[in-house]
């Protein structure tokens, strides 16, 4: 073997050892700053029941919303956390095994079905009822009016003063951010229009309501609304990630923000919500905030966290990977340069011949 393939060959494996050394090394201490949990399932349905066998052995109730609709499961949750039951998404026609199976262990007897029967079927209805669990549905003719009635429920027999709006086209994200606050203060969320505005203001005066928060821009809920109260919050930052972070910032005491749960923002499918909104009474319990995050720990998140001395994080239907030193792209640039290096060498050879 000559001198200059041993040297190649040394090269080559401490190319090997160092990079597969280090990435071991780096994977296994990455954010390794903050204690570190996750609740993950093989799907959605299997992270729902991993999040209600933490919180509940029992419940004779419980709330199904359509996994689709995250304006009905947005309302809903204040409206569960108020009675103590979880809340659970399926598809329209179908009660999703796991769903089912959570259902007996809790032995739930009643469940409250959120929506029409566009939301959740008649079949899932009488398969429901076949298993001797009641079924009482929350339904309006319109999204507007659902969302009333569950309010109106959270409301009932308190001395709640207060309602948060949020838009229904572009605001779900801030009203998924608000959920834990409006679930430890009986504070209904009601998703509206701009054309529906005045809806809110007469249910407003009707149930004594004088003080409102606003999350979003005056593009999604107008600035003329804020004079109906005694008193207005608007929250709006420039992306939903930033408005997240500012209702953290208003609501808790950020000195002792020891522990959050972490989401994903739901830019790629609005069902990453569900990992959200089902952690959501958890969080509440604990006082925890839910931070909504990109599919990684970009630098923006790491300071947000970092700047309120956070110690533990909890990854919800996810886990935070480290970015890999070599992927895809840097394949191609290395193959490119090797291929140029090995064009130069054999083009010296053809020259020198």
């Amino acid at each position: 073997m000559s001198k200059k393939v041993k040297i190649s060959l040394l090269l080559i494996s401490t190319f090997i050892v160092i990079y597969f050394g280090g990435k071991f090394y780096l994977d296994k201490t990455y954010l390794n700053q903050f204690e570190r949990e996750d609740i993950v399932g093989e799907d959605r349905y299997e992270t729902m029941v991993k999040i209600s066998e933490k919180r509940w052995t029992k419940s004779k109730e419980a709330v199904l919303v359509n996994s689709s609709s995250m304006l009905d499961a947005t309302s809903a949750s204040p409206f569960a956390y108020k009675n103590d039951i979880p809340i659970f998404f399926i598809e329209q026609d179908n009660l999703n095994t796991t769903i089912k199976d959570e259902l007996g262990r809790l032995d739930v007897e009643k469940v409250y079905l959120i929506g029409g029967v566009l939301s959740i079927s008649d079949s899932v209805e009488k398969e429901l009822n076949e298993l001797n669990i009641d079924t009482y549905r929350i339904s309006g003719q319109t999204g507007l009016e659902t969302t009333l009635l569950l309010a109106q429920k959270v409301i009932e027999g308190t001395d709640t003063n207060k309602i948060a709006i949020v838009n229904l086209e572009y605001g779900i994200p801030n009203g998924i951010s608000f959920v834990p606050i409006a679930q430890k203060n009986n504070i209904p969320i009601i998703l509206i229009k701009k054309d529906n505005e005045d809806e809110v203001i007469n249910f407003a005066k009707e149930n004594n309501i004088d003080e409102v928060y606003i999350l979003g821009s005056e593009e999604q809920i107008s600035k003329s609304i804020e004079k109906e109260f005694k008193k207005s919050t608007r929250i709006n930052g420039q992306d939903r990630y930033e408005t997240n972070k500012d209702i953290i910032k208003e609501f808790y005491n950020t000195d002792e923000l020891n522990h959050v749960y972490i989401t994903k923002g739901g830019i790629a499918t609005q069902a990453d919500f569900i990992n959200a909104l089902s952690i959501a009474p958890i969080a509440a319990k604990e006082n925890a905030p839910i931070v909504l995050s990109r599919d990684s720990m970009d630098k923006e998140l790491m300071t947000f966290l970092e700047d309120f001395d956070v110690k533990k994080i909890t990854e919800i239907g996810f886990k935070f990977e480290r970015p890999k030193l070599i992927n895809e792209t840097s394949i191609r640039y290395i193959v490119s340069i090797v291929i140029i290096i090995l064009y130069i060498f054999a083009l010296k050879r053809v020259i020198y011949l």
